[in-house]
């Protein structure tokens, strides 16, 4: 038998072994569930207001990256003006000791002087003065400005920019070096070489003794000596260091006139308060800043009275022959804000170098340009002159 056959054989067999079950379902009382429906996806649909809700998502992503890495990052590290131990030592000791001598002798405080008193000449509405130092040579202005306000200030910008003049040499001009003294005494000698606005190069010398404080471990005693101007200064100083950090303080004296110097200097740089005391009484106090931008020594004088106040930003022109001062001059009634170029001039009446100022007021009630004089001191006082001849030794 052929396989085909037999296979039709056992499928009729088992059909006629079925029982016969079709026809007692009910089919019209059966029940059927309904087919569960298909979910549509529907897309959204873009409106205004969902535009503005994805906008400001992005938005507040992208401040809160950029805050993330804000925070990530750390600060540039502070470029300190003065990095050495004989720059920081060196550059507050003869400072203060030219701010000193400034009014040390009322005889020397101003070379123009000559025992010749000028007069301002004030523009419409500008105040007077009289004082030695002060001889202003004021250019016509409209008669609707008055003259600039800082004009009153020229003595005071004078005595500041007389020491500015041997501290803010360029980098490659200026050295502090210490080494062992040759003289009696003293175990150190700090040698500050420099040069002035006349192309001068100034030398001048602090001869000190540096010893540990006996009370306390942390802290070094700084006795010391320099001349200026023909005249000794005697100079105090301590040295603390507190782990990384380390706070300097120095006085120089002279009779009973003296400055002590703060150490202020925190993260965002060097910063020094100079409190000066004057035949016994106090005097005066300015905040000095300094910053070193490329290879130039930048200072701003801060100066602050119960009725005005003043901001001074000294820096030597690129040709190393004059200076450029910015300044914000509070009367307690106006403020301004200026420049000023800053050239030396040999006036022929009194045979000294003077300071001439250019003045340039921008902003308030005074504004134009005025011109005008100040004194300059005698830079080589207690200095050596670069070929060796010495107009006095410092000691």
């Amino acid at each position: 038998m052929k396989r085909n056959e037999l296979e039709k054989m056992i499928r009729r067999k088992a059909l006629a072994d079925m029982p016969d079950v079709y026809a007692k379902i009910d089919f019209e009382n059966a029940f059927v569930a309904d087919a569960r429906p298909r979910r549509i996806r529907r897309s959204p649909v873009l409106t205004l207001s969902f535009a503005l809700k994805a906008a400001m998502v992005l938005i507040l992503a992208a401040i809160t990256g950029l805050f993330i890495l804000d925070q990530l990052e750390t600060d540039p590290p502070v470029v300190l003006a003065l990095e050495t131990e004989a720059e920081v030592y060196g550059f507050q000791m003869v400072s203060a000791t030219s701010l000193l001598s400034q009014f040390a002798d009322a005889d020397i405080a101003y070379a123009f002087d000559g025992g010749h008193p000028t007069t301002q000449s004030p523009g419409p509405g500008g105040p007077s003065t009289t004082g030695p130092g002060t001889d202003t040579e004021t250019t016509t202005v409209p008669a609707t400005i008055a003259e600039a306000l800082v004009t009153t200030q020229i003595a005071k910008i004078t005595e500041y920019l007389n020491t500015m003049e041997v501290m803010l040499a360029e980098k490659e001009d200026t050295t502090y070096e210490v080494a062992a003294s040759g003289v009696e005494g003293y175990q150190w000698t700090l040698t500050f070489t420099t040069v002035d606005l006349l192309g001068e190069t100034l030398v001048y010398r602090i001869h000190y003794n540096e010893t540990a404080d006996p009370e306390d471990a942390s802290r070094r005693i700084i006795d010391g000596v320099m001349t200026m101007g023909g005249n000794e200064y005697a100079l105090h100083g301590t040295v603390a260091t507190e782990g990384d950090t380390v706070r300097t303080a120095f006085v120089a004296e002279r009779g009973n006139d003296s400055i002590r110097i703060t150490d202020l200097t925190d993260e965002t740089g060097q910063k020094y308060r100079y409190d000066v005391v004057k035949d016994g009484a106090d005097y005066e106090s300015l905040t000095m800043k300094l910053l070193r931008e490329e290879d130039s020594l930048v200072a701003t004088i801060d100066h602050v009275t119960e009725t005005e106040s003043s901001n001074f930003r000294f820096r030597r022109t690129e040709d190393g022959t004059g200076f450029e001062i910015r300044y914000r001059y509070d009367n307690g009634t106006d403020v301004e804000t200026g420049r000023m170029d800053v050239v030396v001039d040999y006036d022929e009446e009194t045979s000294s170098y003077v300071y001439r100022y250019g003045v340039e007021a921008e902003t308030g009630p005074s504004m134009g340009h005025s011109d005008h004089s100040g004194g300059r001191t005698d830079k080589t006082g207690g200095a050596m002159h670069p070929r060796g001849l010495s107009t006095q030794d410092a000691l």
